[in-house]
């Protein structure tokens, strides 16, 4: 199977993923929390960048592409590390800084040192499955999120009721919807939007 029809196969198994992972999260909760920070790179940061759309203007959610934490980060903030591999470099630095200004630490991950850290140091430790690319385990990085969230009462979603509904916006006939744009682009195509978008 060549590497295009591999990540084909993989982007239409999406609902799949989907159902997979909304149990992923589904018994973590936190006290008291009034504001998000989600540290994530590349892929690992379009589920936290989904959620904030999502959830906005609603939930005060902001994402970190950085080494550098925040000062401002305390008890009232819980922060998600997210990481597919394990091993980014920002992300683990992030984490080791937040672990001393906040208790409320979540890691998703599938592996790496990342995970070592989040076990040895008993944070919520969220595993995804191995052997995908970051950017094709979108489902599995934006829905624990959405679960840790509801359970702490961040935001108000019914994964089981509104499930079904969120699969399908994010991935109703995939095929068809991307054939129709191939076929309409002439020239290089140039995409703007905003930061929320």
């Amino acid at each position: 199977m060549s590497n295009f029809e591999e990540f084909k196969k993989i982007l239409l198994d999406f609902d799949n993923h989907f159902s997979e992972a909304k149990k992923l999260g589904k018994n973590e909760k936190f006290e008291d929390i009034k504001n998000v920070m989600v540290c994530a790179m590349g892929g690992s940061a379009l589920s936290a960048e989904f959620i904030s759309a999502l959830f906005y203007p609603n939930l005060k959610l902001q994402v970190s592409k950085d080494y550098i934490l925040p000062d401002y980060i305390d008890d009232s903030w819980l922060c998600f590390f997210i990481s597919y591999s394990g091993s980014t470099e920002e992300t683990i630095t992030a984490y080791e800084q937040a672990i001393k200004k906040t208790k409320n630490v979540a890691v998703i991950t599938s592996g790496g040192k990342l995970e070592e850290l989040a076990k040895k140091n008993n944070n919520s430790l969220i595993l995804m499955p191995k052997g995908l690319q970051p950017r094709l385990a979108f489902a599995y990085q934006a829905i624990p999120i959405i679960n840790v969230l509801s359970n702490s009462n961040l935001v108000v979603f019914d994964l089981e009721k509104e499930g079904k509904k969120l699969s399908e916006l994010l991935w109703n006939d995939f095929e068809k919807d991307a054939k129709a744009i191939i076929n309409d682009l002439t020239g290089i195509p140039v995409i703007y939007s905003s930061q929320r978008n």
